[in-house]
């Protein structure tokens, strides 16, 4: 079982969450506005503190950004897997640029799980994409509005997009160490991730990753292969 965790803002938490037992260190850069957010240099200090020990996965489209810009991004930095959750869709053009220029660096589409159209659109994605990432839409949210809801969706559609899809699925949306091991029993995803349960914040506003649960969150997950 892989364990992805988002919200890795310094060298000091991805290190300790490397040694917590995380498979995927999770970036998300360009929107200096959220304290969860790191520009292109932090991001390239971490990757050489994580010195390969696990694999880093990067969100770089939060705000409007071209496909060219995003790979270049990617390069710059040195990411194993481009997360793409906002104004990037895969598609078969995308999918052929992003392997001619960065052949080792594979591409995981969020899917924002909503009910049956969602398996659908999962099963067409799927063929431009190397891994999926099942997550929460914000109540609201119109568009770019997948991910970082800290609330869990119906698991009942994301079992039936892992068991419709070929490529592995990483599980998100409000996964934390109180809910991790019951998420898996029902969707039996490749991996698990975490952002918004493993955080501390004060007054609703992030300050680090929780080490403890991040530990604890591994440590089920694990266990629950």
């Amino acid at each position: 079982m892989i364990v992805q965790i988002y919200g890795i803002v310094t060298e000091k938490d991805a290190v300790s969450c490397v040694k917590a037992g995380v498979d995927h260190i999770g970036l998300v850069l360009f929107d200096s506005i959220k304290k969860d957010h790191i520009d292109i240099e932090t991001a390239k200090k971490i990757v050489l503190a994580i010195d390969g020990r696990a694999k880093i996965t990067a969100i770089f489209d939060l705000k409007p950004i071209s496909e060219d810009e995003l790979i270049e991004a990617a390069t710059e930095i040195g990411c194993d897997i481009i997360h793409l959750a906002g104004s990037v869709v895969t598609n078969k053009e995308f999918f052929a640029k992003v392997k001619k220029r960065l052949p080792n660096v594979g591409i995981m589409q969020a899917v924002g799980v909503v009910d049956q159209s969602s398996v659908d659109y999962a099963i067409n994605l799927s063929d431009y994409s190397d891994m999926l990432l099942l997550d929460t839409v914000k109540k609201g949210s119109e568009g770019q509005g997948i991910g970082a809801a800290g609330t869990v969706h119906d698991w009942n559609i994301s079992r039936k997009i892992v068991e419709a899809v070929s490529v592995p699925v990483i599980l998100a949306g409000g996964l934390g160490p109180d809910n991790v091991a019951d998420a898996i029993r029902k969707v039996r995803p490749y991996g698990v991730d975490s952002l918004t349960k493993t955080n501390i914040e004060i007054d609703g506003k992030f300050v680090s990753k929780d080490i403890h649960k991040v530990k604890e969150f591994c440590r089920i997950a694990h266990q629950n292969l």
